[in-house]
């Protein structure tokens, strides 16, 4: 188990836990048992702590004691072999996803990365699906078009294919194998196309397997895939405002940048003394992003807005503090407009959110433009 050599042999983790304890059998402590299993099925470290101690309601800080107690190693290697328990347990039950626990995760308590084995490959059917972005750059597209307008309501299939499958597993197993061994035999040539970012390996081997065999056209229907997602966010409908406010940037200013809420003055010198000169962005114009939320009517999930009567949107001040939040994780955000969306090329390119400044006042952002790839 990772983490377990870490441990110098002869020592304890705690009394009556050895040093190569791997989290298989029950704590000594029947306070750390009960609060590791508690943990284990999904408990908040407080709550968990007020169960499982005797005196657990008369305790001061049971927030700060259970984070205490989370992270010490014999806890963490409990909590995780019984996760990983409840986790072959369903898979056994349910008869799927082997290799389930297989997965990379983070450790209780702590920032430690546990990198282990996937084997598990994941499938979905669906009738004119839609994706998110993030989904469909993370899916290989296998399109089954049938000619009809409701493809549930087909039969007279040629095969029942849960019978049919069963019944010759042997022959496509042999038959994929042979397209293997194929790709072996010609020295595993590797495919060379655009790959999928992230699975560079897998799409190397897969369309190097297919090629291998005469099979071309590995991932060229990305387009299409890409044609399946939801443009509509809310973050992107608040880049584009952001763009077209930018790129309307008046003669007389060098650039535009925005506050979250209002629209104060920005920063006029940097430095102090001698080292004082102007600010870069002391000449560029302050707009408000809430104001154009609400010009816009752009409603972005859990920042406090409300919804008007008329489908407009308004960002009260209760909604200060979540929009804040929001938009400093959106730092660093890229929106794409190209020939599909703008005709003309100088204002086509990839735009960047960048936090500029920090003062008194709020967070200055701006836009940064970068050349299309």
């Amino acid at each position: 188990m990772a983490g377990v050599g870490a441990i110098p042999l002869g020592t304890d983790l705690a009394r009556g836990v050895p040093g190569d304890y791997d989290g298989s059998t029950p704590l000594p402590s029947d306070v750390h048992e009960k609060f590791a299993s508690l943990i284990a099925s999904g408990a908040k470290v407080a709550r968990a702590l007020v169960q499982a101690h005797p005196k657990g309601e008369d305790l001061a800080r049971p927030e700060q004691s259970g984070h205490s107690l989370a992270v010490k190693e014999h806890i963490k290697r409990r909590v995780r072999f019984l996760r990983e328990e409840k986790a072959r347990i369903f898979a056994s039950e349910e008869g799927i996803f082997e290799g389930f626990v297989d997965a990379s995760e983070r450790t209780m308590g702590a920032t430690e990365m546990v990198d282990v084995k996937v084997s598990t490959t994941w499938l979905f059917t669906g009738n004119r699906t839609v994706l998110s972005q993030e989904l469909a750059e993370r899916v290989l597209l296998i399109v089954l078009d049938p000619q009809m307008e409701n493809p549930g309501d087909r039969t007279n299939f040629k095969y029942d294919l849960n019978q049919h499958v069963a019944n010759n597993v042997g022959t496509y197993l042999h038959s994929f194998l042979t397209l293997v061994q194929n790709w072996i035999a010609k020295g595993c040539p590797e495919w060379k196309g655009s790959a999928l970012g992230g699975f560079e390996r897998h799409c190397a081997i897969v369309g190097g397997i297919l090629e291998a065999a005469g099979i071309h056209g590995f991932l060229e229907n990305r387009s299409a895939l890409r044609n399946t997602v939801n443009h509509t966010s809310p973050e992107d409908e608040m880049m584009d405002a952001l763009i077209e406010r930018h790129l309307g940037t008046p003669a007389g200013k060098d650039g535009t940048v925005f506050r979250i809420w209002g629209a104060d003055a920005p920063p006029k010198h940097i430095g102090t003394g001698t080292d004082r000169q102007e600010h870069p962005i002391a000449k560029h114009r302050v707009l408000s992003i809430r104001a154009a939320l609400e010009e816009e009517s752009i409603p972005l999930h859990g920042c406090g807005y409300a919804q008007l009567e008329d489908g407009g949107v308004i960002y009260p001040d209760r909604a200060k503090s979540p929009l804040r939040q929001h938009i400093s994780s959106m730092a660093g955000t890229v929106r794409e407009w190209g020939a599909d969306r703008e005709e003309a090329k100088a204002r086509q390119g990839r735009y960047v959110l960048e936090k500029v400044h920090t003062d008194r006042h709020s967070d200055l952002y701006k836009l940064k433009k970068l050349d299309l790839i």
